[in-house]
């Protein structure tokens, strides 16, 4: 017969008419106890086995059946727990966090939420800004407001819950303030001279970017009649890897010959770029740039402007075309 422990914190008076079957086979150990006090108070544990046709004669059992282990390990790079009830042993989980990214003109707002199946954090948060601890809350906030924060700088903030059982892992969150302002000085014509009563003011842009995992990853634009093809100006950074071979970054018609695109040069021509534009298949403009060694392999700045007759090409701010050119 497998192991019965019986841990009792008094001695009862119980009569146990019981049966157990282990593999197959039924024993029964008539165990009898005899106490004057008439009540029960402790704990069973079954190691192994079944228990069929169990009573008692002087007073009711429940018993939870399922996860005997409960409990936890502590370690310098580890938390680990047993069974199902332990995670409410444990420091709570890592909650889901969210920052403003350019949305407000002087603050960023750090907001969260916890995982229900987490145990509470009924110690309060911890939040945290490029890993220095910014502020502690308690436990019933949810969202922090950063005012010590510049224009144009990101900030990596996190946030943790604290319980009785410790500090739990931190939520990530990207935060930033757009910048906003005038920039002074002068701005030249072609010609080099300056252009009277020219201002240039830098405001605030709100929208979204899209990242590419630079293999096969693409995303598609529908035209619209609003896209400008008689003056623009296109610029991004760019960082080239080998096996390029004509391949598109930004495309807006070279099947058909219209509009503009930029792609890398043909794998034969090594690592560099060609901005083409144009009316038809018959009619377009091409300029091509070979990136010097030393940079081919880094982020470089592509930017094209054209102003409905001529198309310039600059790299890394550096003018490298200009030429005249139609679209359509």
């Amino acid at each position: 017969m497998k192991k019965i422990l019986y841990r009792l914190s008094l001695i009862v008076s119980i009569y146990c008419l019981l049966t157990i079957s282990v593999d197959g086979q039924s024993v029964s150990p008539n165990c009898t106890t005899v106490s004057t006090e008439n009540q029960l108070t402790g704990e069973v544990f079954f190691n192994y086995g079944t228990i069929t046709n169990s009573f008692n004669t002087e007073s009711r059992s429940s018993y939870t059946i399922g996860q005997p282990i409960v409990g936890s390990n502590f370690g310098q790079d580890f938390i680990t727990g047993s069974g199902f009830w332990s995670r409410f042993l444990l420091p709570p989980s890592e909650p889901i966090v969210s920052a403003t990214e350019g949305d407000l003109e002087d603050r960023v707002q750090i907001s969260w939420a916890s995982d229900p199946l987490s145990p509470s954090a009924n110690q309060g948060y911890k939040i945290y800004r490029d890993g220095a601890l910014l502020a502690s809350v308690d436990g019933n906030t949810n969202s922090f407001v950063d005012f010590n924060v510049i224009a144009g700088i990101y900030y990596n903030y996190s946030v943790s819950g604290v319980n009785d059982f410790g500090e739990g892992p931190q939520g990530p969150a990207l935060g930033f303030l757009n910048p906003n302002g005038v920039v002074t000085g002068q701005v030249k014509s072609f010609s080099g001279n300056p252009v009277p009563g020219a201002i240039v003011t830098l405001t605030p842009t709100l929208g979204n970017a899209l990242a590419f995992d630079g293999v096969e990853s693409m995303a598609f634009a529908d035209y619209r009649s609003e896209f400008p093809t008689n003056a623009f100006t296109f610029s991004c950074w760019t960082k080239l890897n080998s096996g390029n071979d004509h391949a598109g970054i930004v495309d807006f018609g070279s099947h058909i010959g219209k509009n503009w695109w930029l792609k890398t040069l043909p794998q034969g021509m090594g690592k560099g770029i060609r901005f083409g534009l144009g009316e038809n298949l018959l009619s377009t403009t091409e300029l091509d740039y070979v990136f010097p060694v030393e940079t081919q392999d880094e982020w470089n700045h592509v930017a094209a402007t054209y102003n409905g007759t001529s198309l310039l090409l600059y790299v890394n701010g550096e003018l490298i075309h200009a030429v005249a050119a139609n679209v359509e």
